[in-house]
C-alpha cells in the first residue's frame, strides 16, 4: 500500500527537470523575441506608410478646397482646421502628460532624442514637440521660405519643372513630397538637401539625431507628389539622392 510520503515523491519535479525546463524557456525567449521585435518593426512601418497615405489626401482635399493651393509648411493647422486629419485626440507625452494630437501624425517607429539645440532639456519626438507636433516633414521645395500664412504656397497640380539630375523636366512620381524624416530643425517641420547627409545625420549635435532612416534596413518612408510611397535609403548607400530641386529657384519667398 502506497503511503502519503511516497505519492508526493513520485509527482513532484526535481530540481534538475526545473532547471531544464528553465532553460528550454531561456532559449525559446531568445530565438523568438528577435522575431517578435522584426515584425513589431515591419508592423510599425506599414502604420506610417498607411499615415502618409491619409496624410496625402489630406493635402489633395485641402487644394480642391482652396484654389488648388497646399498649406504653408507648417501645414498641421491649415489641414486640422479643415477636419482634413480627423479630430483631435488624447495622446501622452515623455512624462505622462496628457497632449492633444492627430493621431495620424505619429510615426510609431519615432524614438525620443536629446535635441541640444532646442529649450526643451528632456529626450522627446517630433510628435510631442509643442511647436511641430508631428513625426512628419513636408518638402522644402513646395514652398520654400513660407513658413506661414498668407504666404504664397504652391499649387498641388503644379509638375515640377526639374529632375533627379537638376535639368530634365521632372517627375510626379520621383519629386519626394511627405516623408517621416525631418532635417531642417527641429521646430521646422520640413526637410532639404542635407536629407542625404548621413554623417551629419548621425552627428550628436544634429536635431535630427536618431530620427531619421528609424525603419528595417535602415529605411525612411516617402510619399512622392503622385501619391505612391516607398522605404528610401540615404544616398551613401544607393548613389541616389533622396532630395532635389522639384522646380527651378525663383525670389526667395517665392515658390515659382
Amino acid at each position: 500500500m502506497k503511503t502519503k510520503r511516497s505519492f508526493q515523491n513520485k509527482n513532484a519535479f526535481t530540481l534538475v527537470e526545473l532547471l531544464v525546463v528553465l532553460a528550454i524557456i531561456s532559449i525559446l525567449s531568445a530565438l523568438l523575441l528577435p522575431s517578435l521585435k522584426s515584425a513589431k518593426a515591419v508592423a510599425n512601418s506599414a502604420a506610417c506608410i498607411s499615415n502618409l497615405r491619409q496624410i496625402y489626401l489630406a493635402f489633395a482635399l485641402y487644394a480642391e478646397n482652396n484654389d488648388d493651393r497646399i498649406p504653408n509648411t507648417y501645414w498641421v493647422a491649415p489641414l486640422g482646421s479643415g477636419k482634413y486629419l480627423g479630430g483631435l485626440v488624447a495622446d501622452r507625452d515623455y512624462s505622462g502628460a496628457t497632449i492633444m494630437r492627430y493621431k495620424v501624425l505619429k510615426c510609431p517607429s519615432e524614438k525620443r532624442i536629446a535635441d541640444p539645440f532646442s529649450v526643451i532639456s528632456y529626450p522627446s519626438t517630433f510628435y510631442e514637440n509643442p511647436t511641430t507636433f508631428k513625426s512628419y516633414a513636408i518638402n522644402w521645395d513646395f514652398n520654400r521660405y513660407n513658413y506661414s500664412p498668407p504666404a504664397t504656397t504652391r499649387k498641388w497640380s503644379q509638375d515640377p519643372t526639374l529632375g533627379p539630375n537638376g535639368t530634365s523636366p521632372g517627375s510626379r512620381s520621383l519629386t519626394p513630397f511627405i516623408t517621416d524624416i525631418n532635417n531642417a530643425g527641429y521646430d521646422i517641420p520640413q526637410f532639404l538637401y542635407d536629407l542625404d547627409d548621413v554623417p551629419l545625420l548621425e552627428a550628436p549635435t544634429c536635431p535630427s539625431s536618431g530620427h531619421s532612416f528609424r525603419h528595417p534596413g535602415k529605411r525612411a518612408n516617402m510619399c512622392y507628389l503622385d501619391g505612391h510611397i516607398s522605404g528610401v535609403k540615404p544616398k551613401s548607400q544607393t548613389g541616389v539622392s533622396i532630395w532635389f530641386y522639384s522646380w527651378d529657384p525663383g525670389p526667395i519667398g517665392e515658390p515659382q
